[in-house]
């Protein structure tokens, strides 16, 4: 098939071909360069950083919420009061498990590890 599109013409080999050839790839590699420098740019701009006030200020609000509603025992340790499937059935009958279950919303009820490292750190006035 390749003798048959040289016979034509429509494949050349001559150098002046070769050279075209190799300044497109070059042009192709420079290109994705840039493309990957504007990449890195775009991930590090998306990166918004929050404040550790704020973050602190977070987590105590969710403490102070545990607290309120599950009692000093269940805020300081909610881990086993949260079903996570990768961590046997433990916390399958956990009180914010039930709560969450009975309003519908599971969906947005974090990981009980997620959940104890958000609180782990906050002390709260009592």
């Amino acid at each position: 098939m390749i003798e048959f599109l040289k016979l034509f013409s429509v494949i050349d080999d001559s150098y002046e071909q070769q050279e075209e050839t190799q300044k497109l790839k070059n042009q192709i590699r420079d290109k994705n360069k840039q493309i990957e420098e504007l990449q890195k740019q775009i991930e590090k701009n998306s990166k918004v950083k929050k404040s550790t006030a704020s973050e602190n200020k977070k987590n105590e609000f969710i403490k102070a919420l545990l607290q309120i509603k599950y009692g000093a025992e269940v805020a300081e340790n909610p881990r086993p009061h949260v079903y996570d499937p990768n961590d046997s059935y433990k916390g399958k009958d956990g009180v914010i498990q039930r709560d969450f279950e009975s309003k519908g919303l599971t969906k947005h009820l974090p990981r009980g590890k997620t959940l104890k490292s958000w609180v782990s750190s906050v002390e709260l006035d009592n």
